[in-house]
């Protein structure tokens, strides 16, 4: 993992632990889902968890294209890049991309 960006407030003892059992949160979760509403409420879950995540991820490589700024080691911009290369996934995210609330910026950046 390069933690060149971590910032050290999230350095702690329990955020360590929190992100390294995280799947357990998750699975419960699903088991809970599952046991209350069937296969339907496991595949609710199931999909809002991945959308959630794919997504923040997607947010996170689309507006920190590479060469952004030259100058700087963070490479944080206010616009979305595009990807060097298409795949039928990265059209599916683009598009669910501006579903997800207020996009962040260079400006949340140090």
């Amino acid at each position: 993992v390069e933690e060149e960006f971590a910032p050290k407030h999230n350095d702690t003892w329990l955020l360590r632990v929190l992100d390294t059992w995280s799947f357990v949160i998750n699975s419960l979760e699903m088991g809970v889902s599952y046991y209350m509403f069937g296969r339907e409420g496991l595949f609710v879950t199931y999909s809002s968890l991945w959308i959630c995540q794919t997504i923040t991820l997607w947010f996170n490589v689309a507006n920190h294209p590479p060469d952004a700024h030259p100058d700087k080691v963070c490479q944080a911009t206010n616009y979305k890049g595009k990807p060097a290369v298409w795949y039928p996934a990265f059209w599916l995210l683009d598009m669910l991309y501006p579903l997800f609330g207020t996009i962040v910026s260079e400006k949340n950046h140090d």
